[in-house]
């Protein structure tokens, strides 16, 4: 996947988060550094959440809300105490 080339122009854009799914799972490399409040990384994790909904309405796969439940809902599965 390539840099967004908006990205490169904003001297103050800074990479976070990178994931990759391997065999056994997923493997995450993350700048925790960049804030200070981990509640920032919630923040994130929602945008990207929504982020992923809207990407399968474009695609037609799902709706918005849709999409988005199921993402709730397997991020709900995977904490301490979730279910699906």
């Amino acid at each position: 996947m390539d840099v967004p080339e908006h990205m490169t122009a904003d001297p103050e854009a800074s990479e976070v988060l990178r994931a990759w799914t391997v065999t056994e799972g997923q493997v995450f490399s993350v700048q925790v550094e960049r804030w200070n409040d981990p509640a920032a990384w919630g923040m994130l994790l929602a945008d990207l959440a929504r982020h992923i909904a809207r990407s399968y309405a474009e695609s037609g796969v799902r709706t918005e809300p849709a999409a988005l439940q199921r993402v709730i809902a397997g991020f709900r599965a995977e904490l301490p105490g979730g279910d699906a």
